[in-house]
């Protein structure tokens, strides 16, 4: 069994501009057990521009309740979350 990772993926999404954008809500991106973070690229890129998004990689961990353990040990204390196919 593998540790958890020492923290996710990040991906912040910013203007064209880059500058005075406040984040206002924090999105949570989680890919399904096989993939990478790197499924939701697209995405990230197309969020508007107060959503900070966090893209995560999943721990080799043998249930889904320690991978959503590991995962929120490291997350905010409040966000959104979208994720697709935990099986």
């Amino acid at each position: 069994m593998s540790a958890a990772p020492s923290h996710p993926q990040a991906s912040s999404h910013r203007s064209p501009q880059g500058e005075g954008i406040l984040i206002t809500q924090t999105l949570i991106l989680l890919p399904k057990l096989n993939n990478t973070h790197a499924v939701f690229d697209g995405v990230v890129r197309a969020l508007p521009n107060n959503i900070a998004a966090l893209t995560l990689d999943n721990p080799a961990l043998k249930t889904i309740k320690t991978i959503a353990q590991a995962h929120l040990a490291q997350l905010p204390e409040r966000f959104w979350l979208a994720g697709f196919s935990f099986g």
